[in-house]
């Protein structure tokens, strides 16, 4: 035997000998008082836990099998919330590399498109495009990064994971009203000022509805509120617009093939949403759908960029050159 695997030997059986003599002591300490019916006082617990504590602490004890290193099976619990964190990021490894990815592609755009792309290739770039689509990768990317954090967490990443959509799709909704109403600054504030106030009370009451102790009324008024919340957003402006420029001009503002595109793939991922909500569906078709309709978007924002600066009515605001 190898003069290593002696002395690991001779430390387990040392081991096991501290362990028996403090048991024995501690059942020791109890004979005087402890009665068959009743259960073990805390004397015995006491002693028993030190001895715990004892061999996690002071005793290490290693062997070598084909030349791999194997530690004690002794490890300190893990926390009720360690544990469901592990738990439920193993259950979503797909999820979380999705996201996870998603997160990463917002990031470098959220810090080089706007700066290495957009700007040196068009001139014409205003400081209202600029930080539009600047807000518009932020919330993105916040959004993103919240259903990557909704893989390890299901109570706290739901809520904030329904905060940052609402957020994500008012800003949606923002740098479409610009790019709508760019030559009518009274209408896209009165528009902008409704999209903000609609979701700060839609945004209340989700949190609300989420505080609530029912489940299934919880799962019922997110969807509800957020299908609801949806069709205001889309259909207040367009109803304006309409009205307003009449149905030509409106078409010659917005690529429509886009952003009808983007509606249907919203409608995909609003039907995986709901069987998320209940269990039935994995949440990685809806991540896909939901990130799919941002990037549509994006072009979409693009090719309004492009009309804008195309069309006859040309933007008067500060350019940066």
């Amino acid at each position: 035997m190898a003069p290593q695997s002696r002395s690991h030997c001779n430390q387990l059986a040392h081991t096991l000998a501290v362990q028996n003599a403090l048991i024995t002591r501690a059942q020791g300490l109890n004979n005087s008082t402890h009665k068959p019916e009743k259960p073990a006082n805390n004397k015995t617990a006491t002693a028993i836990t030190s001895i715990n504590i004892y061999i996690y602490k002071h005793i290490h004890v290693r062997t070598r099998k084909h030349g791999t290193t194997y530690k004690n099976p002794r490890r300190p619990p893990m926390s009720k919330l360690q544990v469901q964190v592990s738990v439920h990021a193993q259950g979503h490894r797909s999820e979380l590399w999705w996201t996870g990815s998603v997160t990463a592609v917002y990031f470098v755009l959220l810090v080089f498109f706007t700066d290495v792309y957009l700007v040196p290739r068009h001139v014409s770039t205003t400081m209202t495009d600029y930080v539009l689509l600047n807000v518009f990768l932020a919330t993105a990317f916040q959004c993103a990064a919240c259903h990557m954090v909704q893989c390890f967490t299901t109570t706290a990443g739901s809520v904030l994971s329904t905060i940052t959509m609402l957020n994500h799709w008012a800003c949606s909704a923002v740098t479409l009203l610009y790019y709508s109403y760019y030559d009518n600054v009274f209408y896209f504030k009165l528009l902008a000022l409704f999209t903000a106030n609609w979701t700060l009370v839609v945004a209340a009451v989700t949190v609300t509805s989420t505080a609530s102790n029912s489940p299934k009324r919880q799962w019922w008024s997110r969807r509800t509120l957020l299908l609801v919340y949806v069709v205001v957003l889309v259909s207040v402006p367009l109803v304006v617009g309409l009205l307003r420029f009449g149905t030509a001009k409106v078409l010659r503002r917005l690529d429509w093939r886009l952003l009808l595109a983007e509606l249907a793939v919203y409608l995909i991922s609003g039907v995986f949403y709901g069987g998320t909500e209940k269990d039935t569906l994995p949440k990685l078709p809806f991540y896909v759908a939901f990130h799919t309709a941002s990037l549509i978007h994006l072009q979409l924002l693009l090719n309004a960029f492009h009309l804008m600066r195309a069309g006859t009515n040309k933007p008067t605001l500060v350019s940066f050159k």
